[in-house]
């Protein structure tokens, strides 16, 4: 929607009011004025004081659930059934209203000291300047973010210095102004154990997989093709991965981005008994035909049946990378090997709803064909919808030997036709129908849509699996 923004769900949607009236509410209602006040000559600097005091107590309050849901490893991931990009877009929400606190708490302390004739006096503070600090860097950190999807590594490195100055700056204007009384360190405490846990986790991960060799080649002009070696995970769907690559990057060897990936061997062309196992060599790929633009392309499947799953873990991970600036944009010239650091595997999403329907449908656009790929081999009953530019065509031939394997139907240069094919599912009779996207957001919002008004209409059951890209 509007290119940058994907509607939330329902339950989303919920939880995002519910934040937002709870704050409103909680800063709004039942304040009480006491006057004649030794402290305040008349009820507006009284509420001035009790507002501005409210709102930072508020913030406060709510800047631990900012660092949980940013987590990487949020423990909540692990016992909820909900997404990463479910709890990656409440992050952003709570930390609006965090900023909006933050930036009341320091308007009305800001009015209540002009309104006394205190300013000067009070401005050369050091906890009036350290609190001044950290509100301006917050509010720099909520402006910046509109820019994490055009410039994401400027973006990131930001983010995390403008945190830093913001927990620094709220520490020093606690300490000089409470001298540790009344508790609220604690609030801080709190970021800094969630941050700090989640960053150790982080290291672990990393240590555990150890130093891999990443293989790059392009793949037509505008995807990157990343195989590494060694990695053996178990193909389960909805799963993600971190990864840098320190040689490119000298000065900040950590970076690191979040890719969708593909089990190697659902890439490997198989034309009898099903996929290869582990460690087995690739037969050739059947050799690909250039697809016009504006070509509509439906095969169909290989007999089910014919199909047979692993479960063993897999012989190494690919990811397809499009094209940017920045990382994406110095790999395209890298021709040797290289070495990677892979932090994961992260769950992206609960997909047991998904998986256990009788008929699944994958909807994919783009590059986001690569979130997909794991869940032809983990389903009996699939069929891949692809739509792509014509400068992404060349990734058909990448995945050709899968496929062999599943119902498809990809088109170049053209958009899917959401409500045609999901009515062509109840209508061959299927009742309890699972459906996964991955895409951009404008294709993500036609499918919920879609779904919710066809199934409405028709009494079919749907389970629906969104990734937008949003994360």
């Amino acid at each position: 929607m509007f290119k940058w923004l994907h509607i939330p769900t329902l339950g989303q949607s919920t939880y995002i009011c519910i934040m937002v009236v709870l704050a409103t509410l909680l800063s709004t209602v039942s304040y009480v004025s006491v006057q004649p006040n030794s402290h305040y000559k008349n009820i507006k600097q009284e509420m001035f004081s009790r507002i501005g005091a409210r709102t930072g107590l508020l913030a406060m309050g709510t800047a631990p659930l900012v660092f949980l849901f940013a987590g990487r490893n949020n423990v909540l991931l692990w016992i909820t059934n909900w997404s990463h990009g479910t709890f990656i877009l409440l992050h952003r929400w709570v930390a609006r209203i965090f900023g909006i606190l933050l930036i009341l708490h320091s308007l009305f302390e800001l009015a209540l000291t002009v309104d006394q004739g205190e300013y000067k006096d009070e401005a050369v503070l050091p906890y009036w300047i350290w609190g001044s600090v950290a509100t301006i860097a917050f509010s720099i950190m909520l402006i910046s973010s509109v820019f994490r999807g055009s410039a994401y590594e400027w973006f990131l490195i930001s983010h995390i210095l403008l945190a830093v100055i913001s927990l620094v700056g709220v520490w020093y204007h606690l300490e000089y102004l409470f001298q540790a009384q009344w508790g609220y360190q604690y609030w801080l405490y709190l970021c800094f154990a969630i941050w700090g846990f989640d960053r150790v986790l982080r290291l672990g991960r990393i240590f555990k997989n150890g130093l891999n060799t990443a293989h790059v080649r392009p793949v037509g002009d505008s995807i990157l093709r990343v195989d590494i070696e060694g990695i053996k995970w178990n193909p389960t769907p909805g799963q993600h991965a971190y990864v840098s690559f320190p040689a490119l990057r000298k000065w900040t060897p950590w970076e690191n981005h979040p890719f969708s990936m593909v089990p190697t061997n659902l890439l490997k062309s198989r034309p009898k008994g099903g996929w290869p196992s582990a460690g087995e060599p690739a037969t050739p790929a059947t050799p690909y035909t250039p697809y016009t633009a504006n070509k509509e392309m439906i095969d169909s499947a290989t007999p089910l049946n014919y199909r047979q799953h692993t479960t063993s873990p897999t012989s190494g991970i690919t990811f397809f990378i499009k094209r940017n600036n920045g990382l994406t944009k110095r790999l395209w010239n890298m021709i040797q090997p290289i070495t990677a650091l892979v932090e994961g595997p992260y769950h992206s999403t609960s997909t047991r709803p998904v998986l256990l329907c009788d008929r699944l449908i994958l909807i994919g656009g783009g590059i986001g064909i690569t979130a997909l790929f794991p869940f032809v081999a983990a389903h009996p009953n699939v069929k891949l919808h692809w739509s792509m530019r014509d400068e992404q065509d060349a990734m058909i031939q990448e995945i050709q030997p899968a496929l062999e394997y599943v119902e498809h139907n990809i088109i170049v240069n053209q958009r899917l036709n959401i409500t045609e094919l999901i009515q062509c599912e109840v209508a061959n009779g299927w009742r309890d129908i699972g459906i996964v996207v991955c895409g951009p957001g404008s294709l993500c919002d036609d499918v919920r849509r879609e779904t919710v008004r066809i199934g409405n209409e028709s009494g079919v059951k749907f389970e629906l699996d969104v990734d937008a890209f949003s994360w």
